[in-house]
């Protein structure tokens, strides 16, 4: 199996591990050299490790800035505000105008590190990883949060709200034996009726993009967890109940 269970070591501590089936990352632009140490090969971290971790953020020299705790992802504003330098081929038609947009904005900005292809079987996304600011040499790279672009990204609904792009709040492992696997908690605000809803859900993760995010909560990467990703392990086999609230 492409995900191996979970094995029980000394001290009633686990160890996760996954092996992806094949490398299906898409590093677009920059951070294309920042690839996971062991990408593509099995990822074995403690899970107890992982789950503190993840609650954690190191300390980073990261850059001092007003700008830094904002609520409004200036970057996501310009997604509808700006022209598009990146057309959809007819290779890439299931990919909506805005999606490119929105993904050539964060990318002029420095903001991309890495994106990662998640396939589903209603809608597809990818997984962007991004930092605050543009990269300083000055200063230790870290990524902020992961976003999850949906290929039919539209940045206002029929009502001309402005919609945010889900960010990932957790993962989900999902131990139930020869066919588990992991999941990304997302959290999705919306303007409906002139009042902001919070929509939580989770998305099956593929085994290569299970392994990216769990890289970055271990602390493999060539860049710094400053996310809040939390993870969390259940014997549920469905993914959770969609919330709102």
């Amino acid at each position: 199996m492409a995900v191996l269970p979970i094995s029980r070591v000394d001290a009633g501590k686990y160890t996760l591990n996954f092996q992806a089936r094949k490398k299906t990352e898409d590093n677009i632009g920059e951070g294309s050299s920042n690839k996971s140490p062991s990408a593509g090969k099995m990822v074995t971290v403690p899970v107890a490790v992982l789950m503190a971790l993840a609650t954690t953020s190191l300390n980073a020299k990261a850059p001092a800035s007003n700008e830094f705790n904002q609520n409004i992802d200036q970057t996501e504003l310009l997604a509808y505000a700006s022209p598009s330098e990146i057309g959809a081929s007819s290779s890439a038609s299931a990919k909506s105008k805005d999606y490119y947009k929105y993904l050539n904005n964060v990318k002029n900005a420095g903001r991309l590190i890495k994106a990662v292809e998640v396939p589903g079987k209603r809608e597809d996304y990818t997984m962007l990883f991004l930092r605050e600011k543009a990269k300083d040499k000055n200063y230790t790279d870290c990524c902020n949060k992961i976003v999850m672009l949906a290929h039919d990204y539209t940045s206002l609904d029929e009502d001309g709200n402005f919609q945010r792009v889900p960010e990932v709040t957790k993962l989900i492992y999902h131990n139930i034996g020869a066919t588990e696997y992991c999941g990304a908690v997302v959290e999705k605000t919306s303007k409906v009726d002139d009042e902001l809803m919070t929509m939580i859900y989770e998305i099956r993760l593929p085994d290569d993009a299970a392994n990216e995010i769990i890289h970055l909560i271990a602390n493999n990467t060539d860049y710094v967890n400053l996310t809040k990703i939390k993870f969390e392990e259940t014997n549920e086999p469905q993914l959770m109940m969609p919330k709102v609230f």
